[in-house]
């Protein structure tokens, strides 16, 4: 098979695909590469973070599996092949990094941090020597657990705690020990779960729902697990969960309040349900997607309309917004595959209340804010 034009004026996109084969064979040819029989493909780790110390005059870089390197560090890893990034020679002689065009990290300017950042969660103790027991009675009901958002150090967490072991009458309350550290801002941190990435974090919350499963297992039989996830908690809460197996998930019943994830139907026991009020904007931030839907929802339910008239109504917008074509067959047949589409989308929110927010309330996001429907949770496991 003869091909045209293979000159450096012609563009690699104008190439069909038995010329584009052809090329790469050539390449292969003039450059003596030769398959063996056991190369490998490994995926390189990319860089999350940029982190620049003001006070110290330095920069380090975040890396994917939580690890802290300087720029040094980051520049040899990427000559020698170990690192997905590229190095930037400028005229003066300075080198920079940054990312390959189909990955972007963040920027961050801290007035002082380490050069390195230490693994400062206690992995390798038992995880009884880590939750914090808070309360006085042990519940024949229920195991009570609470994951704390951010900003919390370990008084606010305690004394966050201290407000659900209130709730159970004294009860109990296992406290996950998430506490804010001068090493990774919470946001940055945030942002990092968000990336679908895990953390040392997320490591301590898997041990910590297995230690919650063991305290339930009394006389032969197993008691009810109850957890809160506060903001951030419901982070680290759909990250670790999906790292139990389906028998140890089904035995956790998670309850969200303002949760920056939301944790779907299916992931834990069915009872798991997220709550979050009309003027926490932080629940927002977090599944921006599924989360304004679900607003939709309940401003649709507040007009007295059905599931069924919300959707539609939905689709219908869509359609109006994305095509131009007044032929009704085209504008029905749109609008049925945009219908499709919600009704999967609302079965991820089934399990999602929204909370008319306080009266002349601008923004409440803070635990205190939900402590009403969390006494109500609480009420109905304890009256079982």
């Amino acid at each position: 098979m003869e091909f045209g034009d293979f000159s450096g004026t012609r563009k690699l996109k104008s190439l069909s695909k038995e010329e584009m084969e052809f090329l790469v064979k050539a390449i292969c040819k003039a450059c003596d590469y030769r398959q063996i029989g056991n190369e490998e493909s490994v995926l390189l780790p990319k860089i999350i973070g940029k982190i620049e110390n003001i006070r110290e005059s330095t920069i380090s870089y975040l890396i994917e599996g939580n690890i802290i390197l300087s720029q040094k560090e980051v520049v040899d890893l990427i000559g020698s092949y170990r690192l997905d990034a590229i190095i930037v020679h400028e005229k003066g002689g300075k080198t920079h990094v940054r990312s390959r065009h189909h990955h972007t990290f963040w920027q961050m300017k801290i007035s002082n941090l380490p050069s390195r950042i230490p693994n400062f969660l206690p992995l390798e103790k038992p995880i009884e020597t880590i939750v914090r027991a808070v309360g006085d009675k042990k519940s024949s009901r229920c195991v009570w657990g609470f994951i704390n958002g951010i900003s919390n150090n370990r008084e606010k967490g305690v004394a966050s705690t201290s407000l659900i072991v209130k709730a159970t009458g004294n009860e109990i309350v296992f406290s996950f020990p998430n506490d804010t550290t001068i090493y990774v801002p919470d946001f940055f941190h945030c942002g990092v779960l968000k990336l679908n990435i895990d953390t040392p974090v997320v490591l301590l919350a898997e041990k910590y729902f297995r230690y919650l499963i063991e305290e339930s297992k009394r006389d032969g039989y197993e008691i009810p697990i109850v957890v809160f996830a506060h903001s951030q908690g419901a982070i680290i809460a759909e990250h670790a969960l999906v790292r139990l197996a389906r028998t140890e998930r089904n035995k956790i019943r998670i309850f969200t309040l303002g949760g920056g994830s939301l944790i779907l139907p299916g992931t834990a026991h069915t009872d798991s349900h997220n709550y979050a009020s009309t003027a926490d904007l932080i629940y927002r931030l977090g599944s921006p997607h599924l989360q304004i839907l679900a607003l939709h929802k309940y401003e649709g339910m507040k007009k007295g309309l059905n599931e069924e008239a919300i959707i539609y109504g939905l689709a219908k917008n869509d359609v109006f917004l994305q095509t131009d074509s007044f032929n009704e067959k085209v504008i029905d047949a749109l609008i049925f595959e945009r219908v499709a589409y919600y009704q999967k989308e609302f079965e991820k929110i089934s399990n999602v209340t929204i909370l008319d927010a306080r009266t002349s309330v601008i923004f409440e996001h803070d635990f205190e804010c939900y402590l009403p429907v969390l006494e109500k949770i609480v009420n109905k496991y304890e009256n079982k």
